[in-house]
């Protein structure tokens, strides 16, 4: 089997336990007309260079369950292409937050908890209307959680608005 779609989440890289040894894996989320799935990427796969917003393209697939929920998994036959496509617009609830340098990577409610990641002058700008823009830190721990919606595309994430 083979699925396609833009990725709308993914979550760090970990090490787990399985079949005997240590494997790497690294759960992302794809989304194509409006319906989301999850997709194991275990071993050499776990390491590609994919980023939310990047059209994938994922070919010889299996379907598994694991804790009742079902999802996509790939196999050392997979081949992960990113592929050309428009971007698409999508609505989150923000629940947790995490400052970096110059971004923030917001953790939304969804299905396996995604991460977005989006500059922190692009957040900024979300929250004009708040007194201290310099203090981030601050105007996100008023507001959690928070609805949003925004547009990402194969750059990352664009046109932040807050959903009143």
């Amino acid at each position: 089997m083979s699925v396609h779609g833009q990725v709308v989440a993914q979550e760090m890289t970990k090490t787990v336990f399985a079949k005997g040894t240590d494997l790497n894996v690294k759960n992302i989320t794809i989304r194509e007309r409006g319906q989301s799935c999850r997709l194991a990427l275990w071993r050499n796969h776990s390491s590609s260079n994919i980023n939310v917003g990047d059209f994938l393209e994922v070919t010889n697939v299996l379907t598994n369950e694991f804790l009742e929920e079902k999802y996509l998994s790939s196999t050392r036959h997979s081949e992960v292409k990113v592929i050309d496509q428009e971007a698409i617009k999508q609505e989150a609830e923000v629940i947790s937050y995490d400052i970096q340098e110059d971004t923030v990577q917001l953790t939304s409610n969804e299905q396996g908890f995604p991460n977005y990641t989006i500059k922190t002058e692009l957040l900024k700008q979300a929250f004009e209307d708040e007194e201290d823009l310099d203090d981030i830190d601050e105007i996100l721990t008023k507001r959690v959680p928070f609805k949003c919606q925004f547009i990402l595309n194969k750059n990352g994430m664009d046109n932040f608005s807050i959903i009143i």
